[in-house]
């Protein structure tokens, strides 16, 4: 379909075309006046509006502002003509469908006088069987009012009655007493019976038909009706013979005849162009509905026998103009074309026939079509082939598919069945009719087909007879409805998915249908109904049918002959009282003169002989009474019991349902044998097999006493009577009671202890004794009484039901079911708390949570076995086992939390808390130590103390990675690196032990000691700066008063004395040393380049220069003046010669 904003689209397709405009979907409201104006001013053509009356224009305009609510509106292939000018249109008046009025034409003298008629035999006046007709059809189609069109998607609404006034002349019509009876049960209760037996027999009104006097010559007035009717043709020839058929007199030719309906294209249901033409004048209308939310107008037609689609003509009118479009579709058989989506919520359902498995067999039913409104819509039926009724309002009219007659299956009118119902092949008169069901044809002289046919008779005779006219011709119609025949409507919610399916099942020629309710996967639901021909029934919760809403009508047409009926003949059956075996079977006989009656084979008189040689002879129950056929009950057996005589006995049996009072018996009851008089007997000459008469249901006999016996054959003195034997049964019924239940329920809040069941706080249906009944008649769920909170139940065990049967013997229990639950609800506890501790020495590895060193508290039986440690959370990062030393706290996650409540159900816990404390202990350790050495040779350069070389005892694996140079103290006065040659030690300083220690928590360190020695070692150079080989290394002391000198101890020879030099800041200071004049100073500083070198070199600096001031090498003293030079040369000398002797000195020092 087009989008409602195409608009370009919309006005391209009203461009000139034949008189024909073709819009897909547009806007109600302005752009309904804009295409308006476009059609008279655009394409330049004239187009005449519909003539109306003004009062039409006004409802019109009413219904337009109602219908401009909905949002848009779809249609196909609009024709727009002056249809009050067309020369084919026609005024149709409304059809008066009230069952409460009845339409009698003037000019129809002959149902005027066969209304005159049936009011003569029945006693009823018009306005007696009006008042009854109106009530019958008001409770019939009271679903169909408004109150009715529910929200429920899955419940269409009711279909409801075609009431005519032929239809009514049927129920009119004059019965035998005994079946006008039975007719007027049926006729209250609208149902032939929910569960009835041998429904299959046809059944008709065939005698005491009075004859109207205009139809008969003036020598057949005294003749009855029926025998000028079936006079015998003796010049008929039974040829076969086709019949020309015309289409019913309510035919909607208004739409046949409408030229706007033919030359349409044809859409499918996706809206799509099948680029052919249909007209609807070519085709069989078999419905017409109107839309009456969208006053839209819905007709569906078959085209013919070969095509099995559906074809749907849709008139809408343009709101806000008076054109109407016509549009058609073809609905199609397949699964994705079987919709009709009009997009209003209307939409138009095609089911096509097929097969299925039902009741065990595979049956082949018919299709069917369904129109049906969105939620709150409605639509009302104007012309259908079925019994739905003309001007009813329905959420949904379905509607089964019709069949076309003669090219696939041979439409006889004539048709022959079987006692059961079952059509026979019977061609003895060939007349046939081809067409749609719903067409009429017209037998010419039927009296000559109305023959007596042997082992048959006429059915339907009143049928037809209110179908022929004066001059003998029968008017009657094609149906697609046969016995045996299946014949399915398909319901449908909102969404397009099946509701359910109604199955009518055709099980007689009078059209009496079994009708079964099926959920949409075709599964039966509830019993079937049975419904005889224009009757209903309902399928409601009303009626066992909960969650549908549904009154289903007999679909079968009345009012019309569809065919010319004969009936198998019934027959006489003798049987065997006391087993049922046949004895004898005789048909009945035809009456020569009366197609439609039958006679008895036998005189009454006969009976009691028939069997005299085989020794049976007529129950005596069996009247003459009894022997006798119901009008129009040929087709039924009449089943006549036979007694055998075997000396003389006695028999009989009584029944009564229990009511508690004691038994009362019927002497005359008793059937004996023989003839024998028994009138003399008394109740008094029986004895009760209990000894009196008892009140309890039971089986129970009585027997002739001994004064009984004598009183018999006091009586019967002609006779010699041999043996009396036999047994009388009275049987006590037990009151029906379809089913029993027990309910009940009982609680405690848990204890610990098993739940007790009271026994009497059951409650039952039906008034029984259950006052025997004990616990143990019951069965816990659990198995044996629980003791857990939780919600249980209890049920009769078998032994309990049969105590309960045992205890009401008075009753037939058919169902016994029921629950008692038993709820033991959970103890309050307000909060549960938990706490506890747990410590270990640190050993580097993760903490081991003990769950059950957990203390609880708030109740005293809580279930914490179920708990791991997988349901605490350390207060660590990673939620994790710590294995540092330290304090940690685990709490009870969210996992733990309902693991616990579940494991103590009994309990409704509404808190809890708590902390559990871990402490990891730091490993004692004793002591450490440390200790090490290092050195370097002067170089007038601080110390550099390197504390990787710390080596440390007494703990594996401590960290002294934290520490630094400044955790050490130098043993100088300051505490800093010195830089003068010497030995020193390092020592730990407190900043440095607690540094160590919190690097180490996980041990608790007593005691730290140790020292760290460093040597700064001095150097040895000649006059020229360079290193004396194997000179003794010279010795320099600690300055007790300075911490940057040092006592010079040079090499001494012998005889020379030593000269003490200190250094300052790093250097020596320079000391004048007398020897020969000269004097020497020495010089620590060492070249940088030479500093990272193990054995540096002073170099003696020499001046070059008589302007430069010289620098002795050790003391880095200058030299002012000349003589310096000199004096250093014989110093160095002086040196050589004193270094052996210093070095034997000191050896022996040493």
């Amino acid at each position: 379909m087009l989008s409602r904003n195409n608009i370009h689209e919309k006005l391209r397709k009203m461009e000139p075309q034949k008189q024909r405009f073709s819009i897909r979907k547009f806007t109600v409201g302005v752009a309904s006046v804009l295409i308006g104006l476009t059609f008279m001013g655009i394409n330049s053509q004239t187009v005449n509006a519909e003539t109306t009356d003004p009062e039409k224009v006004d409802a019109t305009e009413e219904n337009s502002e109602q219908v401009e609510k909905s949002n848009d509106q779809t249609l196909s292939d609009v024709k727009v003509q002056n249809e009050a000018n067309a020369s084919d249109s026609k005024t149709v008046e409304p059809k008066n469908t009230d069952s409460s009025t009845e339409t009698v034409s003037a000019d129809n003298n002959k149902s005027l006088k066969n209304d005159q008629d049936n009011q003569k035999l029945t006693g009823k006046s018009d306005s007696q069987e009006t008042k009854n007709s109106s009530e019958r059809n008001e409770s019939e189609q009271q679903n169909t009012s408004a109150k009715n069109v529910r929200e429920n998607d899955s419940t269409p609404a009711a279909e409801v009655n075609k009431d005519d006034s032929s239809q009514r002349k049927e129920e009119q019509s004059p019965v035998n007493s005994s079946v006008k009876e039975q007719q007027n049960k049926d006729n209250n209760s609208d149902v032939a019976g929910k569960n009835a037996t041998n429904i299959a027999t046809p059944k008709d009104s065939n005698k005491n038909i009075k004859t109207d006097s205009k139809k008969l010559t003036p020598g057949q007035v005294e003749k009855s009706w029926r025998v000028e009717l079936f006079a015998k043709d003796e010049n008929l020839n039974n040829k076969a013979t086709t019949l020309p058929v015309e289409n019913p007199k309510e035919y909607p030719t208004e739409y046949a005849n409408d030229n706007n309906l033919n030359n349409l294209t044809l859409y499918d249901t996706n809206n799509s162009s099948t680029r052919e033409t249909v007209n609807l004048k070519d085709m069989y209308i078999y419905q017409v509905a109107q839309l009456n939310d969208t006053k839209q107008t819905a007709i569906l037609a078959r085209k013919s026998a070969d095509d099995d689609n559906v074809y749907a003509f849709i008139i809408t009118p343009i709101w806000g103009s008076y054109y109407k479009s016509y549009e058609a579709y073809r609905i199609s058989n397949s699964n994705s074309n079987h919709i009709l989506d009009l997009s209003n919520g209307y939409k138009i359902y095609y089911t096509a026939p097929g097969t299925m498995e039902f009741n065990d067999e595979t049956i082949h039913y018919s299709g069917s079509t369904l129109i049906t409104g969105g939620r709150y819509q409605t639509l009302r039926n104007e012309y259908s082939l079925s019994n739905v009724a003309t001007d009813s309002y329905s959420a949904s009219i379905g509607e089964i598919l019709p069949t076309y007659q003669g090219n696939k299956d041979t439409y006889s009118l004539v048709k022959f069945y079987d006692k059961n119902g079952n059509l026979v092949k019977n061609d003895q008169d060939a007349i046939y009719v081809e067409g749609w069901p719903g067409q009429t044809f017209t037998l010419k002289n039927v009296s000559q087909y109305l023959k007596v046919h042997k082992g048959y008779y006429l059915s339907n005779q009143k049928e037809i007879y209110d179908h022929t006219d004066e001059d003998g011709n029968l008017t009657g119609s094609i149906s697609d409805f046969e016995v045996g025949g299946y014949y399915r409507k398909v319901y449908y919610n909102n969404n397009g998915k099946i509701s359910f399916i109604g199955l009518y099942h055709q099980i007689s020629p009078d059209g009496t249908m079994a009708v079964s309710l099926l959920n949409a996967n075709g599964e039966q639901k509830g019993d079937t109904q049975y419904v005889r021909a224009g009757k209903s029934v309902k399928f409601d919760s009303d009626y066992g049918y909960a969650g549908y809403n549904w009154t289903a009508r007999n679909p079968y047409v009345t009012g019309s002959v569809h065919a010319i009926k004969y009936v198998q003949l019934g027959s006489v059956v003798l049987y065997d009282k006391a087993t049922g075996a046949t004895l004898k079977e005789k048909q009945y006989k035809n009456d020569d003169s009366d197609p439609a009656s039958a006679q008895l084979p036998y005189s009454y008189d006969k009976l009691n002989d028939l069997l005299k040689g085989k020794g049976y002879v007529l129950d005596p129950e069996f009247k003459e009474s009894d022997y006798e056929l119901a009008n129009g009950q040929y087709s039924q057996d009449l089943r006549i019991p036979y007694v055998k005589q075997i000396e003389v006995t006695y028999s009989g049996s009584d029944s009564k349902t229990y009511d508690g009072n004691p038994a009362e018996f019927n002497v005359q009851s008793v059937k004996w044998t023989g003839g024998l008089k028994t009138n003399t007997l008394t109740a008094g000459d029986f004895d009760w097999s209990t000894g009196q008469a008892p009140s309890d249901a039971g089986s129970y006999t009585l027997s002739l006493n001994k004064k009984g016996e004598a009183a018999l054959r006091a009586a019967n003195t002609n006779y010699n009577i041999q043996k009396i034997s036999g047994s009388y049964s009275y049987t006590i019924k037990p009151a029906e009671v379809e089913a029993v239940t027990y309910s009940g329920s009982d609680s405690k809040t848990y204890d610990g202890n098993p739940a007790e069941f009271n026994v009497q706080s059951v409650k039952w249906t039906g008034g029984l004794k259950t006052n025997t009944l004990t616990a143990g008649d019951f069965d816990w769920s659990t198995g044996q009484a629980p003791s857990d909170a939780g919600s249980y139940t209890l049920s009769l065990n078998k032994k309990g039901e049969a105590a309960l049967r045992a205890a009401n013997t008075n009753y037939n229990i058919q169902k016994i079911s029921g629950s008692y639950s038993y709820t033991i609800k959970p103890a309050e506890v307000k909060a549960v708390t938990y706490s506890g501790s747990d410590s270990k020495t640190y050993n580097g590895e993760p903490a081991a949570f003990d769950v059950q060193s957990v203390e609880w508290t708030g109740l005293t039986d809580l279930n914490t076995s179920t708990l791991t440690a997988g349901d605490f959370d350390w207060s660590t990062a990673d939620k994790q086992a710590p294995s540092a030393a330290g304090a940690y706290t685990l709490s009870l996650n969210e996992t733990g939390k309902a693991a616990l409540r579940a494991a103590n159900k009994n309990y409704n816990i509404k808190e809890i808390s708590g902390s559990y404390s871990y402490t990891i202990n730091p490993a004692e350790v004793k002591a450490v130590t440390y200790s090490g050495s290092d050195s370097k040779t002067y170089d007038g350069e601080p110390a550099e103390f390197n504390v990787q070389s710390v080596k440390w005892t007494g703990l594996t694996g401590l960290n002294t990675s934290t520490l630094t140079a400044d955790d050490f103290d130098w043993s100088t006065a300051d505490k800093k690196a010195p830089s003068a040659a010497g030995t020193y030690t390092l020592s730990l300083n407190e900043k440095g032990k607690a540094a160590l220690r919190a690097a180490n928590k996980n041990y608790n360190i007593k005691e730290i000691s140790g020292s760290y020695s460093y040597t700064i070692n001095p150097v040895e150079a000649d006059k020229d700066g360079h290193k004396i080989p194997n000179a003794p290394t010279p010795q320099y002391k600690n300055d007790p008063t300075q911490d940057t000198s040092v006592t010079y101890h040079p090499v001494k020879k012998p005889g020379n004395k030593s000269h003490n030099h200190s250094g300052n800041k790093g250097k020596i200071s320079s000391k004048t040393v007398a020897h020969k004049t000269q004097t020497l100073t020495i010089v620590a500083t060492a070249n940088k380049s030479e500093k990272a070198q193990s054995n540096s070199t002073a170099k003696v600096e020499k001046s070059t220069s008589t302007n430069d001031k010289e620098t002795l090498p050790q003391t880095g003293e200058k030299n002012e003046n000349e003589a310096g030079i000199f004096g250093l040369a014989i110093a160095a000398i002086s040196s050589l010669f004193g270094l052996a002797a210093g070095k034997k000195r000191r050896k022996k020092e040493n």
